[in-house]
């Protein structure tokens, strides 16, 4: 099969769903829209111009360290149809940690929240290289060499009206297949930190296998939204491939703005930190508090059968009646997460098993996902395979191995496939594969029946050589 070229496909990808709804949008006035995949991509075209206009090249780096929204999303996209390497980064990090990040991968453009935000990376007196571009994707900026994501929408329109179509399909269409389009770090900053680059058509290939995983290219509803930044190295990979498959994102102008309007959102599936069931748990604890004293019982921890002092979180809802549980306490959850959600996604699959319970009895499912920076998206859930407290099994063409452990026994965790990582960018990284094609992660993992369950181990423990 030959080589794909990666914004040749998405484009194509988008095209064929163009009826379809690829977002349900809340804008800052609290309006709902939802766009066809042909309205959105449009939006989306017009930044690819701007940018192109602007000067941006096949090739450069563009650093994503704004907060999750519907602006940056488009940028992202955006960044992958001129032919940019796409490098998400985590908002809010040090100054340094960013900074760090954005040099050793060579960006020429950074996006970030805001014109605070840009001053704060500038530093006192404007410390950074003065060719270098930023886009904010709020607010605008009096300032040479950056704009606001909206005044880089109308340059780019400016560009379409003059004749500019065809110099955007000329620069998607010349892009190589093997050419960087994606650059992921650890979440962990350090000094000898360097970014994992991904080509095109691997980029292609992990968005495929994802979707397949998670059982997308069946007719049935998804609209996702993700709370969780950008900046981990699975988010952005499990948010395009909804979009790769012609699904739809539940978005809003912020993370928060989503979080805090998932009643009328209505996602089907979310994409989540430990954070966001910590919040969610605290509403559980004022709900259960207010409710009969035998309901509070169910906020405290599970214990087991043979305790004299409390029932079971199971024996408790079963003694309680289905209709009355339902009534106090599930049907509010279903209520506030938007009446529609079925799963929940979070980095390794570890939650605290009442919250895991309650979330099923309300009918969402809570999956894990594995994700590094020299992998991707390794391992994934689905609902009709999944294992409490597993990140799940290898998605299409990773193979897994344990280092010197046998099954169910805990080990490092070794992968090898043709979607790992194609090198660290400007020089040699933590991790490096054996003549065999072996990649150790540092990961520990009790491995059972394909399904991944994270062990958590000493920071300092060692890498064992596979």
């Amino acid at each position: 099969m030959s080589k794909r070229n990666l914004p040749t496909e998405l484009w194509k990808r988008f095209q064929e769903a163009k009826e379809a709804p690829a977002l349900t949008l809340r804008d800052a006035e609290g309006a709902l829209h939802q766009p066809t995949y042909w309205e959105w991509t449009r939006g989306v075209q017009r930044l690819a111009m701007g940018l192109v206009d602007w000067g941006v090249t096949p090739g450069e780096r563009i650093g994503y360290a704004a907060p999750n929204s519907a602006a940056l999303l488009d940028l992202m996209v955006a960044g992958w149809l001129v032919g940019g390497c796409v490098v998400p980064l985590l908002p809010g990090q040090e100054r340094r940690d960013t900074l760090r990040a954005l040099a050793r991968s060579g960006c020429s453009v950074i996006v970030v929240s805001d014109e605070a935000e840009r001053q704060r990376l500038r530093g006192p007196g404007g410390q950074l290289p003065a060719d270098l571009k930023f886009v904010l994707t709020e607010g605008s900026a009096d300032a040479e060499a950056c704009l606001g994501a909206e005044a880089l929408s109308e340059r780019g329109r400016d560009r379409l009206r003059r004749g500019g179509l065809n110099l955007l399909a000329e620069r998607m269409f010349a892009q190589e297949a093997d050419a960087p389009s994606l650059i992921l770090y650890d979440t962990t900053p350090s000094e000898t930190m360097r970014g994992a680059y991904f080509s095109g058509e691997k980029v292609l290939l992990m968005l495929e296998r994802i979707a397949h995983q998670m059982h997308l290219n069946t007719e049935e509803p998804v609209r996702l939204g993700a709370l969780l930044s950008y900046g981990w190295p699975g988010s952005f990979l499990l948010t395009m491939s909804v979009l790769y498959a012609g699904k739809e994102l539940a978005v809003a102008e912020s993370a928060r703005q989503l979080h805090e309007h998932l009643r009328t959102l209505q996602p089907t599936h979310l994409l989540c930190g430990p954070a966001f069931l910590e919040s969610l748990a605290t509403r559980w604890q004022e709900r259960l508090e207010a409710a009969p004293e035998i309901l509070k019982q169910l906020s405290g921890p599970a214990q087991d059968d043979a305790s004299p002092s409390r029932a079971p979180l199971g024996r408790l809802l079963g003694g309680l009646g289905e209709k009355a549980t339902d009534r106090l306490l599930y049907a509010p959850i279903r209520s506030e997460l938007g009446g529609r959600l079925r799963a929940i996604y979070m980095p390794e699959g570890q939650a605290d098993p009442t919250w895991r319970q309650i979330l099923e009895r309300a009918g969402t499912h809570l999956l894990g996902y594995l994700a590094l920076p020299e992998a991707g998206v390794s391992h994934l859930e689905h609902p009709e395979a999944s294992r409490q407290g597993s990140a799940g099994r290898p998605i299409e063409g990773i193979a897994t191995r344990q280092a010197h452990a046998r099954q169910g026994e805990v080990g490092e965790l070794w992968l090898r496939g043709e979607t790992l990582f194609d090198g660290y960018w400007g020089g040699p990284g933590p991790r490096e594969r054996n003549e065999e094609g072996w990649l150790a992660t540092g990961i520990h993992v009790r491995l059972e029946s394909g399904f991944a369950s994270v062990e958590t181990t000493p920071a300092t423990a060692p890498l064992t050589k596979p």
